[in-house]
């Protein structure tokens, strides 16, 4: 038998010996007629990556921002799960008013278990009123989970927003809207969209009559 184990599996228990480390182990077995066999496990270690504590991050109430974790891995669950757009992603959006330190729980390609933490601040500064802004998350996921399933502009204090665009990698028009809040949901005349980048373009009016244009990409997930 041939096994892959993790460092935080050790000791490993086979028929009775307490294995500390990688190698090839036999063990006599005796069957029923009364004959001997000869059972072999050559064990493999991967090593874990060690968990970390990543730098402070600081949000104002209530306004989108966008948190990462470390791109080593390929499942995600951050707890708790509350004040985030998805907790099963590397990437989600915070959007809260109370300050919160998550776990980020990371299971990496070798299928070994790393858990990270950050904790992220509220900026108790009086904001400035009139600034605006618009941002555009990195990835979504339209798999009708109720989380992330659109692709659409975040806006702080944006009063009207003039297009927002998004094109495949050859250029092609996927999504075009004018209006606050609306998104793509990955589907181009019905058809949903494979996985790949996918570039978006926007020209907003912020508060303070400020005349924004930004672009740039994001990943579809399915």
């Amino acid at each position: 038998t041939d096994l892959a184990i993790c460092t935080a599996q050790l000791p490993y228990q086979w028929n009775g010996q307490s294995l500390t480390q990688a190698g090839t182990y036999t063990a006599t077995l005796t069957a029923a007629s009364g004959c001997d066999s000869i059972a072999t496990l050559n064990l493999s270690v991967n090593q874990s990556i060690p968990g970390i504590r990543y730098q402070s991050v600081t949000a104002t109430a209530n306004v989108p921002i966008q948190l990462n974790a470390r791109n080593i891995g390929t499942d995600y669950l951050w707890t708790p799960s509350v004040g985030l757009n998805a907790d099963n992603i590397n990437n989600p959006i915070f959007n809260y008013n109370i300050e919160t330190d998550y776990i980020i729980q990371i299971i990496t390609d070798l299928g070994c278990v790393t858990v990270d933490s950050v904790l992220v601040r509220i900026n108790t500064e009086i904001p400035v009123v009139d600034q605006s802004e618009l941002f555009v998350p990195k990835a979504w996921s339209p798999n009708n989970d109720g989380y992330n399933d659109k692709l659409y502009p975040l806006g702080l204090n944006i009063k009207e927003l003039k297009y927002f665009r998004v094109f495949n990698r050859w250029g092609q028009l996927m999504y075009e809207t004018n209006i606050i809040g609306q998104g793509w949901d990955g589907t181009f005349k019905g058809n949903p969209q494979i996985t790949d980048i996918y570039y978006w373009t926007a020209e907003a009016i912020g508060q303070n009559g400020q005349y924004y244009k930004r672009s740039g990409s994001a990943v579809l997930l399915r």
